[in-house]
């Protein structure tokens, strides 16, 4: 029975998509595009679940500049953009949120930060509804094994309307005068669709990042940057994202009364640090936030391993002395090799109580951010009495993140600059009082702190107005 009821949902979701997707075949060139896509896709999973795949991909061209990338991304586009059909009654207020997923493998981050918004609107009064827009809709059982029945994703699916989205022939039905939610760029824009069609509100926007930096300046970029300039109602995760946003004259700022509300991204609510297991270990431990998939480019993976590599050759890091490990990859498994035999052991995905446990058993974090964004795991390892390397970026500098937490060292963009902060994380690594003093973070370490009662009380006015 547990085997039916995981297969199941993932079955509906490849005959939904392979449905949709022969049913746009328009000639012979769509017929294969469909059959090398979908041979890719399974490929791409054999190789990541299994470790076994073919080694070539359909349709890919060996030369990339003749690579017609444009028409995959055209036909991408234009399925993901496919507006969601509603049907308008006469029923209660909701907030309609319109996620990608809510896969449990997946939910991690922003998808944390989401949920506790969610059960505090909740707790709030409201009522919610959930449009899962580009996958299927899991049992709520099985959520509650993978997660905990006290998790907050699994408390939320619990109290919320939940409507699955994938197949958009099937119509929704929505109140008259609810309001969408879009979590990200691309489901903002299925937010405001709906909201155009529905009673014309303002759609809010839950801004985790300026998220055009996650592309190329393509097509896509232009669409995500499009998405702000949709009338909305923005609730930002940080007030750094919220000065960025400020600063550029971007999304809500660009009116004279911009519609708006903050909230800090909460960190994990560490226990103060003793030390006694680094004050008498033999090595120094160096942990690195180490995220080599593409969707984490702005976590500079490559920089973060270059770094430890320079400092290891130039005689920062010495080998006998210090002992270096990774976290954050959803895939990555090996060893790395770095310099001077050195290696870095990739730590496997663990729960977020043994993650939390485990920051007390390092001395120097390196977690870079090429983005806006402040970024929660420099946060959390300062937290735990960590030296914690990271970059600063135009709007937010140096010593504001060093007002967060004297553990933060953030650098400027250039190797050097990051030589220098990792040389002074080394050095100031031996100073336990120092790290003890730093673990005291300015910043928000519960989601009772971050969704109060001021930051509810200026959402209950946004819509209100």
């Amino acid at each position: 029975m547990n085997i039916i009821t995981w297969v199941a949902p993932r079955l509906r979701f490849y005959r939904i998509k392979l449905f949709n997707s022969f049913r746009k075949v328009e000639s012979v060139a769509d017929f294969f595009w469909v059959l090398s896509t979908i041979f890719n896709y399974l490929n791409l999973n054999l190789k990541n679940k299994v470790g076994v795949f073919f080694p070539f991909s359909l349709g890919k061209p060996v030369d990339e500049l003749r690579d017609p990338l444009g028409l995959l991304t055209l036909k991408a586009l234009e399925e993901r953009f496919e507006p969601i059909k509603i049907t308008i009654k006469n029923e209660p207020q909701r907030l309609n949120f319109m996620v990608p997923t809510v896969n449990p493998e997946l939910i991690f981050g922003g998808y944390i930060g989401l949920f506790n918004y969610m059960a505090a609107l909740l707790e709030h009064g409201y009522e919610l509804r959930i449009f899962v827009c580009e996958d299927v809709l899991p049992l709520t059982s099985i959520v509650e094994k993978k997660m905990g029945a006290d998790n907050v994703v699994t408390q939320v699916l619990k109290r919320c309307e939940l409507r699955e989205c994938l197949d958009r022939e099937i119509e929704q039905v929505v109140g008259k005068d609810d309001v969408f939610v879009g979590y990200s760029w691309m489901t903002m824009r299925l937010a405001k669709q709906a909201a155009d069609h529905c009673n014309g509100k303002r759609p809010i926007f839950f801004i985790q990042e300026f998220e055009p930096i996650f592309h190329h300046y393509d097509s896509v970029r232009f669409f995500a940057e499009e998405t702000y300039s949709f009338e909305h109602t923005a609730v930002f995760n940080s007030p750094q994202l919220k000065r960025f946003f400020e600063q550029k004259k971007l999304g809500v700022f660009i009116d004279e009364k911009p519609k708006y509300c903050v909230f800090k991204h909460a960190i994990a609510d560490i226990a103060q640090p003793d030390f006694s297991n680094r004050e008498t270990s033999s090595k120094k431990r160096l942990l690195v936030y180490a995220r080599p998939e593409k969707h984490a480019g702005r976590n500079l993976f490559e920089v973060s391993i270059m770094l430890i590599k320079r400092a290891i050759n130039e005689g920062v890091l010495k080998t006998n002395d210090w002992e270096f490990y990774g976290i954050g990859s959803l895939g990555a498994a090996k060893d790395m090799e770095l310099a001077e035999g050195a290696k870095l052991k990739l730590i496997p995905r663990m729960s977020f109580k043994e993650y939390t446990e485990s920051l007390m058993n390092y001395d120097v974090g390196i977690s870079l951010m090429y983005a806006p964004h402040p970024s929660v795991p420099p946060l959390e390892m300062a937290s735990a009495g960590m030296l914690a390397v990271t970059t600063c970026f135009e709007n937010r500098s140096p010593d504001e993140m060093r007002k967060m937490s004297s553990n933060i060292i953030a650098a400027e963009h250039t190797m050097d600059s990051l030589m220098a902060a990792l040389a002074e994380a080394v050095t100031k690594s031996n100073d336990f009082s120092y790290r003890k003093s730093g673990a005291n973070i300015n910043w928000s370490t519960s989601w009772s702190e971050s969704f109060n009662h001021n930051f509810l009380e200026t959402f209950d006015s946004l819509l209100e107005n």
